[in-house]
């Protein structure tokens, strides 16, 4: 359907089906849906939690104000962020999954089977967990970041603060690019190709079993291996 549609809804409400070219929902309650929506750009505005995953939604754009709530989304294909503001935000994509403008959340979620690709500059999300095995993923945060699970092929982190992880990281390679400390003492982690550059500041990695080193720069390095280590 090639027209534009417009909601407001003082209270929540059940999407059963949305197919239109641009979708913008602006809700004073909770947000469900129990049909797939498809559309271009989706536009949601809400007070309370959004809970959008029904498997069969496809939208190109997603742009989400959700301060301090829940904000979950399943698209079966690629998917660009184009604005994100919620507590914690839920992505799960069947593709591709960008960003074209920033991210903020206490929480990020990703589960994607396409490569990740969100390094928009001022992006700050306090803790990140990506599930996209063998795929290659980068994230910028403006700050610090705590890694919850990472589990990547290629992982890339820029980060403009401190780097730590309360969860595993699993990557055939672990490139961190930091000016603080970057501590990463996960006993489960498993790397197999590490790069850190954090000049002048003090980096701590654990791995599970061996591990290469494909470059190092910071003040100390403190590594614990369960195998051997090679550069």
């Amino acid at each position: 359907c090639n027209r534009d549609l417009q909601d407001y809804e003082a209270e929540g409400l059940d999407i059963s089906g949305i197919n239109t070219s641009n979708f913008t929902l602006t809700a004073g309650g909770a947000v469900t849906d129990s049909g797939a929506i498809l559309t271009g750009t989706l536009n949601i505005t809400g007070t309370g939690s959004v809970i959008l995953d029904n498997a069969t939604n496809d939208a190109n754009d997603l742009i989400a104000s959700a301060a301090g709530q829940i904000f979950s989304f399943t698209d079966v294909d690629g998917l660009n962020l184009a604005g994100i503001t919620a507590g914690t935000l839920n992505v799960q994509t069947g593709g591709a999954l960008t960003d074209s403008a920033a991210i903020t959340a206490g929480a990020l979620n990703i589960t994607s089977t396409g490569p990740v690709t969100l390094d928009f500059a001022t992006t700050d999300v306090d803790n990140l967990s990506i599930s996209a095995p063998a795929q290659t993923a980068s994230f910028t945060d403006a700050d610090g970041v705590n890694l919850t699970g990472i589990n990547a092929g290629t992982f890339t982190l820029t980060a403009g603060g401190a780097v730590t992880d309360s969860g595993a990281v699993l990557a055939t390679t672990l490139n961190i690019t930091a000016p603080d400390d970057v501590t990463l003492d996960n006993a489960t982690n498993d790397v197999d190709n590490l790069n850190i550059s954090a000049a002048g500041q003090d980096a701590v990695f654990v791995d599970v079993d061996g591990v290469n080193i494909n470059g190092i720069l910071t003040g100390t390095m403190q590594l614990t291996a369960g195998g051997a280590i090679t550069d």
